[in-house]
């Protein structure tokens, strides 16, 4: 009983602590539209995956990748103008299931980022008034999102400079030492 406590209080700390962060520390632009706060396609390799599945092993990044560690970041689609969506696919190499929270950027699971003046800074805040879900992605699978034009006004990104950045952690929580860390893409010019 003890255990199952301590592996709850754990579990309930990390989720708070992500709610947290994707709530709270993504900062709202005023230009910021409604465009892109829902994402366009998700897809996920696990068994129980209900959208389209990809393999692993079948990712063919058509744009840039970044990797940490085992995971690899991989910008399969960029946008070519200012109203084409972005289309991003990670890898999670690890033979553990690792986790991440929704409500990140278009409420996707990755945080866009625009550069302004050599500082990063997040774009497109999910608005959607729903709890931020730990979203598990299994050892060997990848997972693909498309993010909408976010960042801008009427349904466009705003030009100038972006990168992606992934956020994961151990998904059992109560094992100590489970992967974690953050991925961050190659920028890319929009505009």
């Amino acid at each position: 009983m003890p255990r199952i406590a301590r592996r709850l209080s754990l579990i309930a700390g990390f989720a708070l602590a992500l709610l947290l962060a994707a709530c709270g520390a993504t900062p709202q632009s005023p230009s910021s539209g409604p465009g892109g706060q829902v994402p366009t396609e998700t897809t996920r390799t696990a068994s129980d995956a209900t959208p389209t599945s990809t393999p692993a092993g079948d990712a063919q990044p058509t744009g840039t990748s970044a990797q940490n560690n085992a995971i690899t970041l991989i910008l399969a689609q960029t946008p070519t103008s200012r109203y084409d969506p972005l289309r991003v696919s990670v890898v999670n190499g690890y033979a553990a299931t690792i986790s991440t929270a929704d409500h990140q950027s278009g409420c996707t699971v990755f945080t866009i980022e625009q550069q302004s003046g050599g500082a990063w800074s997040a774009v497109g805040p999910c608005h959607l008034m729903t709890p931020t879900v730990l979203v598990p992605i299994r050892g060997g699978d990848t997972y693909t999102q498309s993010v909408g034009p976010i960042g801008g006004a009427g349904g466009a990104w705003q030009p100038g400079t972006y990168r992606v950045v992934f956020r994961y952690s151990s998904a059992d929580t109560g094992t100590p030492g489970g992967p974690a860390g953050i991925v961050y893409s190659d920028p890319f010019t929009i505009g």
